[in-house]
């Protein structure tokens, strides 16, 4: 009786730790986030998945981080200027934007088996839907898919 009652007690404690270390890995990840990119991911934020290899320095490697919010997050999206997809462009510029994604897909894909990221096929950048984005040439990506409130943020290696 007194090994339940001691673990009826000591089980909420767990709980609670275990929630709180989810807050705090996030808040990390944000702070990484934010260390390598000088954008500042909103608090709301909850991260759902991470891929990294650890590097000896700082950058060496890419990250890879999914993030998920209950609510779009329009402030951040206007503050850091996210571009929209195909919002009235012409062909030349489609153009332009297919060789983008293309260039994304296969650099993402290449660094994905490189670096042994394990970063499953379903979480990879997809550019099939509406999305909006910040893409820093050869230092960083975040892509922001309004339909299900997903923001993925790809640090490239330096």
């Amino acid at each position: 009786m007194k090994k339940q009652i001691l673990i009826l007690l000591i089980l909420p404690l767990f709980l609670l730790i275990g929630c709180t270390n989810d807050k705090k890995a996030t808040k990390n990840i944000i702070d990484i986030v934010k260390e390598q990119t000088n954008i500042n991911i909103p608090q709301e934020a909850n991260l759902i998945e991470k891929y990294k290899k650890h590097a000896l320095i700082r950058g060496m490697s890419p990250s890879y981080y999914v993030f998920q919010f209950d609510q779009e997050p329009e402030e951040f999206l206007l503050n850091y200027g996210f571009q929209e997809k195909r919002k009235g462009i012409d062909v030349y510029d489609q153009l332009m934007i297919d060789d983008f994604e293309e260039y994304i897909i296969y650099h993402l894909k290449a660094e994905n088996k490189t670096y042994k990221l394990k970063i499953p096929e379903e979480s990879l950048i997809t550019f099939d839907e509406l999305y909006l984005f910040i893409f820093e040439e050869w230092n960083y990506l975040l892509v922001y898919y309004p339909n299900d409130y997903k923001l993925i943020v790809y640090i490239m290696p330096q």
